[in-house]
């Protein structure tokens, strides 16, 4: 049987093999637009040529993510564990259906911000967390220029998502750690 400790540091490591392949796919990528793409255009097989970095990277942490918020996030925050299961799930469809499968990519993309901004709403009620009530003010926020047109990417917004949403989870971690209340 794992640690609860040791459980939380191998969530710690859900998000790396993602972050780590798009840091690697933006630097091998000069030419990637932040006002008028889409991070997932990285991982478009048929004209990127990082395409099978990005997506095995963010492949690899949907399918970590899946596993340890099924396994221990839902056992103390439900619902918060349910939604970034969820999330994980689309983060791997998001990969194995990239952007050169059209409509189905951008359905599966939209399907992971939705399921993202739910776990963080869930963690904000469950956890009683500002940071996470702040985190989806902020990311939500976020996607107005693109949503107005005044950026013609999601690029900006995504990136915001993702980094607030990744503050918040890192936040369940550290309760996870924690012992659980009498």
């Amino acid at each position: 049987m794992v640690s609860l400790k040791r459980a939380v540091l191998l969530g710690a490591a859900a998000p790396a093999p993602g972050l780590v392949s798009l840091l690697l796919c933006l630097a091998a990528a000069p030419d990637f637009s932040w006002t008028t793409q889409a991070l997932s255009d990285l991982g478009h097989s048929a004209e990127s040529s990082v395409a099978v970095v990005f997506n095995v990277g963010i492949h690899a942490s949907g399918l970590l993510l899946t596993v340890y918020s099924a396994l221990t996030v839902a056992k103390r925050f439900r619902g918060t564990g349910a939604f970034l299961t969820m999330t994980g799930y689309f983060m791997q469809l998001v990969a194995v259906l990239n952007e050169a499968y059209g409509r189905a990519h951008t359905a599966v993309s939209v399907l992971f911000l939705l399921s993202a901004a739910a776990a963080v709403l869930a963690y904000a009620v469950e956890g009683r967390s500002r940071l996470a009530a702040a985190a989806l003010a902020v990311g939500g926020a976020s996607w107005v220029p693109y949503l107005s047109g005044l950026l013609r990417g999601p690029a900006i917004p995504e990136i915001v998502s993702i980094i607030l949403t990744l503050a918040v989870y890192l936040q369940v971690l550290s309760k996870l750690g924690e012992e659980p209340p009498l």
